[in-house]
């Protein structure tokens, strides 16, 4: 399990058009969410497959926060 903060680090998990069952869990609002970052998702832009940590976010044309990560933005 791992920690991130969406307003700190871009994340795939943090993506709207990211799908997987991370188990994102909001842990406080300082903190941020507790996920497990291993998981693979499939992004729905690029086709691929990355995993729940990756930050491949940080340089992604098409990143949009998902709904859970704008409550803390």
């Amino acid at each position: 399990m791992g920690f991130a903060h969406p307003a700190r680090t871009k994340l795939c998990v943090f993506c709207n058009r990211w799908t997987g069952n991370a188990n994102l869990k909001l842990k406080n609002p300082n903190v941020g969410y507790e996920f497990n970052g291993s998981t693979l998702g499939k992004c729905s832009r690029n086709n691929g497959t990355f995993p729940a940590n990756s930050r491949i976010a940080d340089k992604c044309e098409f990143y949009d926060p998902s709904m859970e990560a704008r409550r803390l933005l």
